[in-house]
């Protein structure tokens, strides 16, 4: 199986994973030592940011998707004959 790098943000997003890079950022930046504390702040960050572009940048949902109840294309009551 060949792996390809992401093309899209939420590509990326998927790839990078925000919730583990905070979650080891914070684990290392309670380590005490001044690099390990350094690269946990910027792990949580990075992975802040992406959380926050994966949010921001869903597409909208379609109209049609969202109606139910017969509100597209559907009869709103079939014949039953």
């Amino acid at each position: 199986m060949v792996r390809r790098m992401p093309h899209t943000a939420r590509e990326w997003v998927a790839w990078l994973s925000p919730g583990m890079m905070i979650l080891v950022g914070a684990v290392l930046f309670f380590i005490p030592a001044p690099p390990t504390s350094l690269i946990g702040i910027a792990l949580i960050i990075v992975g802040a940011v992406l959380w926050l572009v994966d949010y921001f940048g869903r597409d909208e949902p379609d109209e049609r998707e969202a109606m139910r109840g017969g509100m597209g294309n559907e009869d709103p009551e079939p014949d039953l004959d």
